[in-house]
């Protein structure tokens, strides 16, 4: 996908803020219900985005009825040591996981896209 395409959103409904097994709550219904409702309505068409570094994801700056902290994982969780700890755990599944399953049928740009970790500082 080398032309942008609209329509396509990934949304986390999981555990800002930490690890589940670590005591994190679930991300409450009502705010995952806002942002499903910022994508129908368009209004999120409409917000700013920084671009998640390693990872090339679009994240909002700000959504209506969420708290900004909340749309951002590495503002989410109060320890930035453990956020970044996490963080590179997830970058090595995945790019175990791709070069298992995809890597020897992929193209370069699909393996360019594969997240890469970049430790954060907390924003």
């Amino acid at each position: 996908m080398t032309e942008p395409i609209g329509g396509v959103w990934l949304l986390n409904p999981g555990y800002p803020g930490g690890r589940r097994d670590r005591g994190a709550k679930r991300m409450p219904l009502k705010l995952t219900r806002a942002v499903i409702d910022a994508i129908h309505d368009g209004s999120l068409d409409k917000e700013e985005y920084i671009v998640y570094p390693g990872w090339g994801l679009h994240i909002p700056k700000k959504c209506a009825r969420v708290p900004s902290h909340l749309l951002d994982p590495r503002k989410a969780w109060k320890d930035v040591k453990a956020f970044n700890h996490t963080a590179k755990e997830l970058v090595v599944m995945f790019q175990e996981s791709f070069e298992k399953r995809f890597a020897s049928k992929a193209s370069d740009a699909l393996k360019s896209a594969v997240p890469k970790y970049v430790e954060c500082a907390h924003l």
